[in-house]
């Protein structure tokens, strides 16, 4: 590709992403499940804009301006901004991921398959948990701000993390850990 249509693609999605949110500024919001007095679920993060869904063609988009679109969000935006907390009371299991009670930073990603990703991490900033998405789209009842809610199952202590974020949907399961086995080190221990 040409210099100069590589400048003009970069300046477009850096003009896209700044014109179309205040994202800088975005509420934090903060959902929690409380399952008892001592077993509780809460994720906290930036509830961003979708911003009319221009991001998300950029995202979709075929080929080498996908990609790189794709790797700008992930690098850049979406890992330095999107970003947000999960504090756990008591050991769980993030999709199968054994998780002990703790505080712990998350974030998403896209990869080149276009999955969508929620990525935890310790206070070291290491990967500790990777919880693959199964998106949905819903293109007749868009959300226009990311909204993350924990919700329980059926019965025991289970349930999912919701995630909605313009069209798309997503569940990440989760349950209360019977017991420990090998688990990640959260945000707050050293």
């Amino acid at each position: 590709m040409k210099p100069l249509v590589k400048l003009v693609f970069a300046a477009a999605l850096a003009a896209s992403i700044s014109a179309q949110n205040s994202n800088d500024n975005a509420p934090t919001a903060t959902n929690a499940l409380a399952f008892d007095k001592d077993t509780k679920v809460t994720v906290s993060y930036a509830s961003f804009t979708t911003a009319g869904g221009n991001w998300l063609h950029q995202l979709y988009a075929k080929g080498d301006n996908g990609a790189r679109a794709r790797k700008f969000y992930n690098e850049q935006y979406v890992t330095g901004k999107l970003a947000g907390s999960l504090e756990l009371s008591k050991d769980i299991e993030l999709a199968g991921n054994p998780l002990v009670a703790g505080t712990y930073k998350f974030t998403f990603r896209i990869d080149e398959d276009l999955v969508w990703q929620m990525v935890v991490m310790n206070g070291k900033g290491q990967e500790v948990c990777v919880a693959t998405m199964n998106t949905e789209r819903d293109d007749k009842h868009p959300v226009s701000r990311l909204t993350i809610t924990p919700v329980a199952g059926p019965e025991g202590k289970a349930g999912n993390l919701n995630i909605r974020f313009g069209p798309l949907a997503a569940d990440i399961a989760f349950k209360v850990a019977a017991s420990a086995a090998k688990k990640a080190e959260p945000a707050g221990k050293k």
